[in-house]
């Protein structure tokens, strides 16, 4: 994948994120006492590792070309850490 694709991409996926952790935030809200701890140490942990895929994709967005393939495996693990963790919370809090 080019480099402005996969920064799109990863741009996108950012987004969706945005947009799940903003759901799960407002069912917390909604859980009883003791989902609601739950809920919102999960929500913490979401929190951090988008904010190292932030990271991650500023660093893509402003490496050159040297850098590039060597930046890009280690978003590409970031962002897949990231992904997994959102499904398996999602799926927790159903």
């Amino acid at each position: 994948m080019e480099r402005k694709e996969l920064i799109k991409k990863l741009s996108a996926k950012l987004k969706k994120w945005d947009t799940e952790l903003t759901k799960l935030e407002a069912k917390a809200l909604k859980a009883k006492e003791e989902t609601q701890a739950k809920f919102k140490e999960q929500i913490v942990e979401l929190k951090k590792k988008k904010k190292i895929a932030d990271k991650k994709l500023k660093e893509l967005e402003q490496s050159g070309e040297e850098a590039w393939e060597e930046l890009k495996s280690g978003a590409e693990l970031v962002f897949d850490d990231l992904a997994t963790t959102f499904k398996a919370v999602i799926s927790k809090f159903k």
